[in-house]
């Protein structure tokens, strides 16, 4: 609004150009060009530059990051499967020993009922002889 008062107060014709540039006429057309041609030519095009800087810098520490956890989880999965693979061992250890001590109790079983079943035999034998 005031931008406007002072156009007319200056008896220049309002247009548009002077409510841009403040109603100072093509000297200040003139330097809002050149405001405007920095912005355009040399500001933005550096902070172009700045933002790809800081693109790239961000891509190779996300590279950098990717790797070292790549690296982290491959050793993880190696001490995991050594222990897996350790597990695995000491299981089937167990499972041949109690299977080992198993056969060898059937077998003292088997042994132990042979032998019962002839004392019962002879049992019964000298109980038929002596009625």
């Amino acid at each position: 609004m005031n931008l406007f008062i002072l156009a007319q107060a200056s008896n220049t014709p309002v247009t548009d150009a002077n409510l841009i540039s403040g109603g100072a006429g093509w000297a200040g057309a003139g330097l809002l060009g050149l405001v405007l041609g920095w912005l355009l030519l040399k500001h933005l095009p550096d902070k172009d530059k700045q933002f790809d800087g800081l693109i790239k810098s961000q891509a190779e520490h996300n590279k950098e990051l990717h790797k070292a956890c790549t690296e982290e989880r491959k050793e993880q999965h190696a001490e995991f499967s050594k222990a897996l693979n350790s597990i695995l061992e000491r299981a089937s250890r167990d499972g041949d020993r109690n299977l080992q001590g198993m056969q060898s109790e059937m077998q003292s079983l088997r042994v132990a009922l042979q032998t019962l079943s002839q004392a019962v035999n002879a049992l019964s034998k000298t109980e038929s002889i002596h009625p």
